[in-house]
């Protein structure tokens, strides 16, 4: 160890070195075990075990923000497609519409273009017509 700098100082970055490094391997866990616990949620989807794969979505959501951006589109569109099938038509909207803005900006492949279709066809079916929640306009306006 250098004579030049003070033992205490030397210590400290020591740990903060380490202390870094293990946030950063942490870190790398965690996008790996919520994209283990994505796959699990979607195979129970596929299984067509919808109320099940909802408890594993409700689960991964606090830790959807520090996901890789392919992995939150699959989680957005598989929520979707999820409270679709167990008829909850406001939640499947929300996070069809979520999935779509985020595809525009993904990489190819992310989603099957069977699941893009499907995704297409249901958000155009769930998307209210006519009726709005704006105030209809005052005659003369």
């Amino acid at each position: 160890m250098p004579t030049d700098v003070p033992r205490d100082v030397s210590i400290r970055s020591f740990f903060v070195r380490g202390a870094a490094v293990l946030v950063a391997l942490g870190l790398g866990a965690g996008c790996v075990t919520f994209r283990d616990d994505l796959s699990r949620a979607e195979a129970l989807y596929v299984d067509a075990r919808y109320e099940e794969a909802e408890v594993w979505f409700s689960a991964l959501a606090p830790e959807l923000r520090g996901a890789a951006a392919g992995d939150r589109l699959r989680f957005h569109y598989l929520r979707g497609m999820t409270a679709y099938r167990l008829e909850a038509r406001r939640d499947a909207l929300h996070h069809l519409a979520l999935a779509r803005e985020l595809l525009s900006r993904a990489p190819e492949g992310v989603l099957a273009a069977s699941q893009q279709a499907q995704l297409r066809r249901v958000l155009q079916e769930l998307t209210p017509r006519g009726a709005t929640h704006r105030p209809a306009p005052r005659p003369g306006s």
